[in-house]
C-alpha cells in the first residue's frame, strides 16, 4: 500500500520506472484496437479513444515545452477544458493508429526537465492509469493497471484538493478498497475494488457500478 505519506520520499527512480511500464502497457492495448475502436467513444465525456490518446501526446509536448502552448491556451479563452479538448482533437486528427502507438511510447513524461524538477511527479502517472482505464473500460478491455500503479493515483486523489488537478467534486463518502489496505473520506460507505474507486474519484460514472454501499446512490446521483 501506498500512503499519501510515502509520496514526498518516492524515489523518482522508482516513479519513473512505473511512467514506463504504463507507457508501454497502455502502447500495447493501443496496438491491439481495431480501426474503428479508435473512433468509438471513451470514458471522457464527448472524446473518442482518439481523441484520449491525442491528449496523453498533448501532454506530453507539455511537459517538454509548456510555454509553445500558450497562444493555444490564450486562444481557448484561457478555459483549461476547452484547452485540452482542443488540443487532443488537434494532435490526433488524420493521424493513422501506427503513428499514434508510436507517440504514446516516445511520450516519456519522465525525461523531461520539468517531470524532474515537479514536485509531484506521481500526476504523471496517474495521467497514464486513468487515461488508459478510460479507454480500456470503454472497450470492455479487461486489463488492469499493476497494483502499484493504482495505488500511487489514489494517493494522489488523497491529497488535499487545493492545486490538485485530479479531484472532482463528489459528495461526502467513505470510500473503501476490498483488494487493498486504502480507505478514504467520511459518509456512507462506498466499497469496491482500488481501481473503480480510482476511477469514481477521477468522475468517471460508469464506474460507480463497481462499488456497493450506502454511498453508491449518492455518487451515482452526482456524476450521472
Amino acid at each position: 500500500m501506498v500512503r499519501v505519506a510515502d509520496l514526498a520520499s518516492m524515489s523518482r527512480d522508482v516513479l519513473a520506472a512505473e511512467i514506463q511500464l504504463a507507457r508501454q502497457a497502455l502502447a500495447s492495448t493501443l496496438d491491439g484496437l481495431q480501426p474503428a475502436e479508435w473512433d468509438a467513444p471513451s470514458l471522457c465525456e464527448l472524446w473518442t479513444v482518439r481523441d484520449v490518446v491525442g491528449h496523453i501526446v498533448h501532454q506530453y509536448g507539455l511537459y517538454k515545452a509548456p510555454y509553445r502552448s500558450a497562444l493555444a491556451f490564450v486562444g481557448a479563452g484561457l478555459r483549461v477544458n476547452r484547452f485540452l479538448a482542443t488540443e487532443a482533437k488537434r494532435v490526433s486528427a488524420g493521424r493513422s493508429p501506427d503513428d499514434l502507438v508510436a507517440a504514446v511510447e516516445e511520450a516519456r513524461y519522465e525525461r523531461t526537465l520539468l517531470w524532474k524538477i515537479y514536485p509531484w511527479q506521481q500526476f504523471a502517472l496517474t495521467e497514464f492509469v486513468i487515461h488508459a482505464q478510460d479507454i480500456r473500460r470503454a472497450l470492455s478491455i479487461p486489463e488492469l493497471p499493476s497494483k502499484s500503479q493504482i495505488a500511487i493515483a489514489a494517493s494522489v486523489f488523497a491529497r488535499p484538493a487545493r492545486g490538485n488537478p485530479f479531484r472532482t467534486k463528489l459528495p461526502s463518502v467513505r470510500f473503501e478498497a476490498t483488494d487493498a489496505k486504502w480507505a478514504y473520506g467520511d459518509g456512507p460507505i462506498a466499497r469496491g475494488p482500488l481501481e473503480a474507486i480510482v476511477m469514481v474519484l477521477a468522475g468517471r460514472a460508469q464506474a460507480v457500478n463497481d462499488l456497493i454501499g450506502e454511498g453508491v446512490a449518492l455518487l451515482d446521483q452526482a456524476l450521472s
